[in-house]
């Protein structure tokens, strides 16, 4: 019993609200009876949707027609600059009469010869480096040894590098 109440207060509640809808939607007139017949809602709904078709078709062929002028302004600008791009490598230099683009060829690849002479430079001097650095340090190490051997020979205990450079 409770269930069928609850139903019902639900149905009431549902049927108010779609009262309201069709009477906030209906153009007011003092002839049309409160409640609009079924033929006349979905006529009306028919006009609603036509009009709505309507105004969505015209809309898709601006943009339509937006989106082809679009397409036509981006191929035109990719030939323009295709052609920017031909005439500034066939460019002459006004003082050497040189084309640019063969200049910048031409430069490209003084710059990588120069570069790579230039690694092969580093490379000497890195290992010229690292032989100094061993010599040096066998050098000390050989330094080292005969101020010991001198100070065993003179019976004088050894002073470190650190200390004093003279040795003994």
């Amino acid at each position: 019993m409770e269930q069928t109440i609850l139903t019902l207060k639900r149905v009431i509640e549902k049927l108010k609200v779609e009262n309201k809808y069709l009477k906030d939607s209906k153009p007011s007139s003092s002839s049309s009876s409160a409640i609009p017949s079924t033929s006349n809602y979905m006529s009306q709904t028919d006009r609603k949707k036509e009009e709505l078709f309507e105004k969505l078709k015209t809309e898709h062929e601006k943009l339509q027609k937006n989106y082809n002028e679009t397409l036509d302004k981006i191929s035109s600008l990719e030939i323009e600059l295709q052609l920017s791009q031909a005439q500034a490598i066939n460019v002459s230099c006004p003082h050497c009469n040189r084309n640019f683009g063969e200049m910048a060829a031409q430069d490209a690849d003084v710059l990588s010869q120069q570069l790579q002479q230039k690694s092969i430079l580093l490379e000497k001097a890195k290992t010229l480096l690292t032989r100094a650095a061993a010599k040096e340090k066998h050098l000390r190490e050989q330094i080292f040894y005969l101020k010991k051997r001198v100070c065993d020979l003179e019976g004088v205990p050894v002073i470190s590098e650190e200390n004093s450079e003279s040795g003994c």
